[in-house]
């Protein structure tokens, strides 16, 4: 005990006074007995301050001795440093709640609600597993917490036996409103300093889950739109005529989206339905238009490239399960896209027969692009639209306008100035989170609301990631695809023909000839792929 408080001293020395612990010694309280004067006790006991209440490894589990009062010593936290723990975090505050069966079970309903709607407003998992593991402590509850992309695992412990051990799983849908989000994660920073009561907060955070969106339909319908418009120029090389029709498929891809929350099951074909509609008016328009710059930026809002990014996010953060998640099931949008693309582009060429399927390749190096003094124009744009669609207040508009400012303003130095093309999406990256993470020191608005409307802009297309679009490269991908598969069969085909020969059996001895049919077939096929596969191929199957 003697060595935790030297090291406690240490540690203020070295942070100042921390915000849950004004002092630092344990308070032994004096006996109970009936001939104790109340009123002097209250005068004289540490406990009618409760910032001064630190844990006490002797009086874990006593009640309180203050009279008409809930409450409570601390129970027992997970390690014997965990009160050295929680003092190197100066922001972080110990606070205790009754333990009484009704409260011990408002504070893990509190935690639940929390858990949920944080997940649900798009909170980073990481994020959520640490914010819920924090609030636990200050509330006094001994709890784990494992997220991942669709429910939370909660596993309750009570080490006295006194109310038992119970494992919850919590159903997330996931999506992103950013007002919500930033009135839980203040709702919760003020029920773990006490600032309201557990009830009070349980209450709020079924009012917030009421509160309509800031903005109605039609109006994230338009935002849709400019986004649309915005990025066509910005990201995808498109000019004036491909920024106007992503304008118009953009409200479409709204529509449908609309649709999809309406409708369950219409929801799982969200995605193949705009790709689709988006690329056959692109297709049937083709002759006038850049088709990969319309596609694209018609599809911006839905492009997997956010999930992405997240994913990333999660592996760099040590959250391995949940970011292989994210990126497998960015993966599969992409493919759903891609396949939704091929079938729209297939339609187009089946009813109008174009002549020049040429003009149906999305890349975008053949597209003529407006003058780059116009991104001054189309990016606050792009960026403001973005703010609707994610529900974020008007108040935090300018925040996210000027942390987006300083990410665009680098990357163009990086890659138009010093012609570093190399290092300007890292160093866009890198000035956006930091100057979000400092306006957040300042503010205390969480960093994540400036950070995601920007990197929805920087991650597709030529503002970030290029290569991006290379999935959605039709020809190429379908042709991969063909060759692998082509392969494979070539490689099972090949080891039962070896097999069945190398054990003396006859494949003709019934007269039955599909096995031989389908090798000849198979590798007579070759033929029809370009010479420089040839080889490939002859490699591969040997």
């Amino acid at each position: 005990m003697d060595s935790i408080n030297k090291k406690n001293q240490k540690l203020e020395d070295f942070f100042g006074e921390l915000p849950c612990q004004s002092e630092t010694k344990i308070f032994h309280p004096p006996p109970n007995t009936e001939t104790q004067n109340e009123s002097g006790f209250h005068q004289e006991s540490s406990f009618a301050n409760t910032k001064n209440i630190v844990p006490s490894i002797h009086y874990r589990n006593s009640r309180s001795y203050l009279p008409h009062t809930s409450l409570e010593l601390p129970r027992p936290l997970n390690s014997n440093n965990a009160i050295i723990d929680e003092i190197q975090d100066p922001n972080y505050e110990t606070k205790y709640s009754s333990g009484s069966a009704t409260d011990t079970s408002l504070c893990q309903q509190f935690l639940v609600q929390a858990g949920q709607s944080m997940g649900e407003y798009g909170c980073p998992i990481h994020r959520l597993e640490t914010n819920l593991d924090r609030a636990a402590k200050c509330l006094g509850l001994d709890a784990s917490f494992a997220a991942v992309p669709g429910f939370i695992l909660i596993f309750w412990d009570d080490p006295s036996k006194t109310f038992g051990s119970e494992t919850k799983v919590v159903k997330l849908l996931q999506n992103f409103d950013m007002m919500k989000l930033e009135l839980v994660d203040s709702l919760v920073d003020d029920v773990v300093r006490e600032k309201i009561s557990v009830s009070e907060g349980i209450s709020q955070l079924s009012t917030i889950k009421k509160l309509a969106p800031i903005y109605p339909w039609y109006v994230k319908m338009f935002s849709y739109a400019l986004a649309s418009m915005a990025v066509a120029p910005l990201a995808f090389s498109g000019g004036w005529k491909e920024a106007f029709l992503s304008f118009f498929l953009g409200a479409i891809v709204y529509f449908l989206e609309l649709l999809g929350s309406k409708f369950t099951e219409f929801r799982n074909i969200v995605e193949f339905t705009s790709a689709l509609f988006v690329s056959f008016v692109a297709a049937s328009l083709s002759d006038y238009v850049c088709y990969g710059s319309v596609v694209l930026s018609s599809l911006v809002v839905i492009l997997p490239g956010m999930i992405m990014t997240n994913g990333f996010i999660e592996i760099s953060a040590r959250s391995k399960v949940t970011g292989t998640i994210s990126v497998f099931y960015a993966i599969i949008i992409m493919l759903l896209l891609t396949f939704g693309i091929e079938v729209g582009k297939a339609l187009e060429l089946t009813i109008f027969k174009n002549p020049d399927p040429q003009n149906l390749s999305i890349e975008i190096s053949k597209c003529v692009p407006i003058n780059k003094l116009w991104w001054i124009l189309f990016f606050p744009i792009a960026i403001l639209s973005i703010n609707i669609s994610l529900n974020i207040p008007f108040k935090r508009w300018f925040l996210v306008i000027f942390t987006s400012s300083l990410m665009f303003g680098t990357f163009i130095l990086f890659n138009f100035v010093f012609k570093i093309n190399q290092f300007a999406t890292i160093s866009a990256s890198f000035v956006l989170g930091l100057s979000a993470n400092i306006i957040s020191r300042i503010n205390g608005v969480p960093p994540f609301i400036s950070i995601l409307p920007a990197t929805m802009v920087l991650v597709p297309g030529s503002v970030g990631v290029r290569s991006f679009t290379a999935i959605f490269d039709g020809q190429s991908g379908m042709d991969l695809i063909s060759l692998n598969v082509r392969i494979y069969k070539r490689k099972q085909i090949f080891e039962v023909y070896k097999y069945l020969v190398e054990n003396g059996a006859d494949i003709h001895a019934n007269g039955d000839k599909t096995l031989g049919l389908i090798c000849e077939n198979e590798f007579t096929d070759i033929a029809t792929f370009p010479p420089e596969n040839e080889s490939k191929i002859h490699a591969d199957v040997s």
